[in-house]
């Protein structure tokens, strides 16, 4: 099991705690016995009911296809595209659709009818419940996971929460790099999150909401364990952004794609870009936009 590296009598009692495990079943858990552990955490997710937040409609197709069992709830957003500013929920997905409306022909109202309601699906999970995050550890899949436990914060002290994520050989790829049969044994591997790491993911979520990249920076730092690639991201993302270049990281790295390869397609420059920038986690509409602005030819 992929324990976080920490003082292991503190972990102990604060996942014990958190969890509002009894004595008896404190001394189940054993220290340095993997074995054992790995056997408490199946039982708990057999008693427990369970819920699985998704980053994306392709894990819930694969996942369907195998016997977990469990409301699933997907975040269906791109979170690093668009503006993200609102005060409370309801403004910031009012922000998200007139954004929809003016760059993807109208597509808000659509917005309003299939994402939303799976956000409000993920606020009403019911007391007691084990949430499951299946997320990734590029910045599209960590900026929806800031956003989801943003959403999720008035359940921290009710619900038990853990992180399911991809194994590790599949790099960048994620869950996408892995078949159905192989998803029981990731939840089976889930990492406990206990409250100050939740409370430090919805700070994530409000810095970078506010663009401030310094304090997003520092949260970051604090979010390491377990999320071992955070300080990566997030150096990613403060990237985007331009000082004294015309250019964020991403859009240089297009220009020099483009360069190289003055006759190639929008698809094969896509797939260049993936190939070196997979950190990022964008999608085919996210480059093109970056593409159409630094190739206006």
């Amino acid at each position: 099991m992929p324990f976080i590296q920490v003082n292991p009598l503190l972990w102990l009692t604060e996942v014990a705690n958190w969890c509002q495990i009894d004595i008896v079943a404190k001394s189940e858990y054993r220290l340095g016995n993997a074995a054992e552990n790995e056997q408490f955490l199946e039982n708990r997710i057999a008693m427990s009911s369970q819920v699985h937040i998704l980053n994306g409609d392709a894990l819930k197709e694969m996942l369907q296809h195998t016997h977990i069992e469990g409301p699933v709830w997907v975040a269906r957003e791109c979170l690093i595209e668009g503006p993200v500013k609102g005060d409370g929920p309801a403004a910031i997905w009012n922000t998200r659709a007139h954004y929809l409306d003016a760059h993807y022909g109208n597509e808000g109202e659509t917005y309003l009818e299939k994402v939303v309601p799976e956000f409000q699906g993920m606020m009403n999970t019911p007391e007691g419940s084990d949430i499951n995050l299946w997320f990734e550890e590029d910045l599209f899949c960590q900026a929806n996971l800031w956003f989801c436990m943003y959403l999720l914060e008035g359940k921290f002290d009710s619900c038990q929460f853990f992180w399911v994520r991809p194994n590790p050989t599949s790099g960048w790829y994620g869950f996408g790099g892995m078949k159905p049969q192989d998803l029981p044994a990731q939840l089976s591997e889930r990492i406990p999150l206990p409250p100050h790491t939740c409370k430090k993911l919805t700070e994530a979520w409000t810095y970078f909401q506010q663009h401030d990249l310094a304090a997003l920076q520092s949260t970051a730092d604090q979010l390491n364990p377990p999320f071992g690639q955070v300080q990566e991201v997030v150096k990613a993302h403060v990237d985007r952004f331009p000082t004294d270049e015309k250019w964020g990281k991403p859009e240089q790295l297009l220009v020099q794609l483009i360069e190289e390869n003055p006759q190639g397609s929008f698809g094969e420059i896509f797939r260049a870009f993936n190939q070196q920038a997979g950190i990022y986690g964008f999608g085919d509409s996210q480059v093109k936009k970056m593409y159409d602005r630094v190739n206006p030819n």
